[in-house]
């Protein structure tokens, strides 16, 4: 086994993940959204320079937002790091919470997202005198618009949770994503799986019993062949591999998974693997 990144780990009770960050860039996002709506409907200034800089708002905040989307999804940047946490439910566990991707791509689906809705609304103000026939040749925005919230609103709702990740218990792999998830048992896994990690950011899991994986929503992969996709979680992909195939051959060592001795036998076992 190989093991990249920071060779000391974490063994305490936080989180290695990004969900403050996520939850700040959200809020912020959203209060200048609201601002410049209230803006751009209650009335622009008169004059054109300031009018294009209100209009283009939106515009300069989603680039720098996808900037941040690319420069994250290195994943040889990410954490080689799990924490052990305690759930609400009392299970004990090694946790790879969301990464700051999912925060910054959020922020690109709210300015989308007010671009889409914003402009029409004040257009509809301006062109009550066309008469019925102007407002519905707009009703074709309707159903996109109504997807395209419910999507933003399951992104949200993924980003102030903080649920986002990839959970390892005693029994199997939780696996966490904005639109579903899926529980993986460990009697579930072929030996040997994940193979190697190569330069992607996802690890395919070989399922023996696909019948024993449990979830729900929207998620990658067949039950046979699960993939966790790492884009919006805080965790090398290689480091996660090589835990992922230590607890599926050594079935001993997963009583121990969620505490903090256990988290010692695990960094000590790939150190000495990697030797």
């Amino acid at each position: 086994m190989t093991m990249a990144g920071d060779p000391a780990g974490r063994a305490d009770g936080r989180r290695p993940d990004a969900t403050r960050t996520n939850r700040w860039l959200v809020a912020t996002a959203a209060g200048v959204l609201v601002a410049w709506a209230a803006l751009r409907i209650g009335g622009e200034p008169p004059d054109l320079t300031a009018r294009l800089t209100v209009h283009s708002v939106p515009y300069a905040l989603a680039l720098a937002a996808l900037v941040g989307v690319v420069t994250g999804m290195d994943a040889r940047k990410r954490s080689a790091a799990l924490a052990v946490v305690t759930g609400t439910s009392g299970t004990a566990a090694f946790r790879a919470g969301p990464h700051r991707t999912l925060g910054w791509f959020s922020v690109v689906l709210l300015m989308s997202f007010g671009t889409l809705v914003v402009g029409p609304v004040d257009q509809w103000a301006e062109a009550s005198a066309e008469g019925l026939s102007w407002y519905l040749g707009q009703l074709y925005l309707v159903p996109f618009t109504a997807l395209f919230a419910a999507v933003l609103g399951a992104q949200v709702v993924a980003v102030v949770r903080g649920r986002t990740g990839v959970g390892l218990t005693p029994t199997g792999v939780e696996v966490r994503e904005p639109f579903g998830a899926r529980t993986i048992p460990w009697a579930a896994l072929a030996p040997g799986t994940p193979g190697a990690w190569t330069a992607g950011r996802a690890l395919d899991l070989d399922v023996r019993y696909p019948d024993l994986v449990t979830g729900w929503g929207l998620r990658w992969g067949s039950r046979r062949s699960p993939r966790i996709g790492l884009d919006y979680v805080n965790v090398h992909p290689g480091f996660l591999a090589d835990v992922l195939r230590h607890y599926v051959d050594h079935p001993d060592e997963r009583a121990g998974i969620g505490t903090p001795a256990g988290y010692d036998r695990l960094r000590r076992a790939l150190g000495e693997d990697s030797c």
